[in-house]
Parts: C-alpha cells; sequence; structure tokens
C-alpha cells in the first residue's frame, strides 16, 4: 500500500541516487579521507607539543637552584625504583596506577615535572 502511494517518490529517488550516486559516494570518501587527515594532523601537533615540554636535567637543576615553585613527581614503575630507590630532592614517588587516587597530592598551582624510566 505505502509502495503504491509513494511510487513515483522512489522512482525518483532511485533515478537521483542513479544519476548521482556516484558522486555523492565520492563526496562521502573524500569527506572520510579530509576528516581522517585532520586527525592525523591533530595527533601529530599534540606529539610535537609534547616533545617541545621536555626540559633537560640541567635546566631542571637551574631551576631549583633559582628557587622555582618546581614539583618533580616521580613515575617510575616499582620494578624500576626497586632496583634504584633513589629519588630526586623533594619529589613525590607516585605510581602511575594511583595517580587519580592521589591527585589530591598534586598542587594545581605550581610547575610540575614528570620523570619516568
Amino acid at each position: 500500500m505505502i509502495g503504491f502511494l509513494f511510487s513515483n517518490q522512489l522512482e525518483q529517488i532511485v533515478d537521483y541516487s542513479s544519476r548521482f550516486g556516484s558522486l555523492v559516494f565520492g563526496i562521502l570518501i573524500a569527506g572520510l579521507v579530509g576528516y581522517i587527515a585532520w586527525k592525523y594532523i591533530q595527533r601529530r601537533r599534540f606529539l610535537r607539543s609534547l616533545r617541545i615540554a621536555r626540559i633537560t636535567p640541567v635546566e631542571l637543576k637551574e631551576q631549583l637552584d633559582s628557587g622555582c615553585d618546581v614539583l618533580i613527581v616521580d613515575l617510575r614503575h616499582p620494578l624500576d625504583f626497586a632496583s634504584d630507590p633513589r629519588t630526586l630532592p623533594g619529589a613525590i614517588r607516585l605510581a602511575v596506577e594511583d595517580i587519580e587516587e592521589r591527585n589530591s597530592e598534586i598542587p594545581r598551582n605550581r610547575t610540575l615535572v614528570l620523570y619516568c624510566t
């Protein structure tokens, strides 16, 4: 019954899709490729910002000596910590697995330096 009532519209849809089907398919593929390219560019920018945000041990020592308000968080794995239990002066020992439970220990008004192996 519905097919009979909308037979003209269904024929028009089939006709349009046969004429413009490849164009619509091409537009969808181009949109998907564009989206993937945009996500790739965003990821590359994020990874570049992580590389830029690194600090050398010499720079950290200079900041500590100058009295900057720096908090050092030791994120080494327990096995790595067991083999070498030394930490930097004033560093907070924190396992990566415990970050969510102990996030109140990390002050928000200081510069954080995270280190791991």
